[in-house]
């Protein structure tokens, strides 16, 4: 039986499609909160590591993106997270002052990145899928808001 010189090819290619994004750390699927707001701040990434969430751990969020406005001192990252599809679903939120998880004040058209250490607590981790909303808010006003699913691994505490 022969092995024709093309299937190694094939092998090679299909291993670079399936594996080498996830071993790069490809960012996550997510779209803006609103789709018809023009949110000032744009996000081009965002990672969660490890992912999926492993129950007897945690997780970072990390953030990239660029800046159309100068994002002052005083903005705050809100972090919520819900779990609908519980018995009980409920709701989590987290605020982080921006100068706390990023260099401030992030400049007019700059580039930015930020992580959310620990991003989830205890009961965000029993659900098997959460629904992460994470925005920048100056003055309570959004001007970066992105929606991301994020998956909860391994076994359930009894």
């Amino acid at each position: 039986m022969a092995i024709s010189h093309g299937q190694p090819l094939l092998l090679l290619l299909l291993v670079s499609l399936f594996f080498v994004p996830a071993a790069l750390g490809s960012s996550r699927v997510f779209r803006p909160c609103n789709i018809t707001h023009p949110y000032p701040v744009s996000v081009r990434t965002v990672d969660i590591s490890p992912h999926a969430v492993d129950r007897s751990g945690n997780s970072n969020i990390t953030i990239a993106g660029y800046a159309g406005i100068q994002i002052p001192d005083g903005a705050t990252v809100v972090v919520n997270v819900s779990a609908p599809f519980l018995v009980n679903p409920y709701v989590s939120i987290k605020t982080f002052p921006i100068c706390d998880i990023t260099e401030c004040p992030v400049r007019l058209f700059g580039r930015f990145a930020f992580t959310v250490p620990n991003a989830f607590i205890p009961k965000e981790l029993n659900g098997l899928l959460n629904i992460v909303t994470l925005s920048i808010k100056v003055e309570q006003e959004p001007i970066m808001c992105v929606v991301f699913n994020c998956v909860v691994t391994g076994r359930r505490s009894t």
